[in-house]
């Protein structure tokens, strides 16, 4: 029975040590953001965007943000549009920390 008492224990304290300091994911979500630039990268990793979100606060300012290789000219097509008309996408991302984060889908807004 001790052991059991010790085990469990054991195992509540990892997983509270584990959520505090753990890195864990970012829920994605949807932004509408500015873009501050776009283009292919040097390595086989496919596009990057940078962006910027517009609410007040903003979440990021000039953030980098990798694309699904398979839809790069999709993604920087939309990208480089918004770039020059001036105009401002909806985004849906997450925000991992400790790595570059993910734009998984991209939408040109209306004027």
């Amino acid at each position: 029975m001790k052991i059991n008492k010790a085990l469990c224990l054991g195992l509540m304290v990892a997983v509270l040590v584990g959520g505090l300091t753990g890195t864990g994911q970012a829920a994605s979500t949807w932004y509408t953001c500015q873009v501050d630039g776009a283009g292919p990268t040097n390595s086989s990793a496919g596009a990057r965007i940078f962006l910027t979100d517009t609410a007040d606060p903003p979440a990021f300012q000039n953030q980098e943000f990798q694309v699904p290789q398979s839809r790069a000219n999709q993604f920087l097509a939309v990208a480089l549009e918004a770039i020059s008309q001036g105009r401002r996408v909806k985004a849906y991302t997450n925000l991992d920390k400790g790595t570059i984060p993910t734009v998984t889908a991209i939408y040109l807004q209306a004027q």
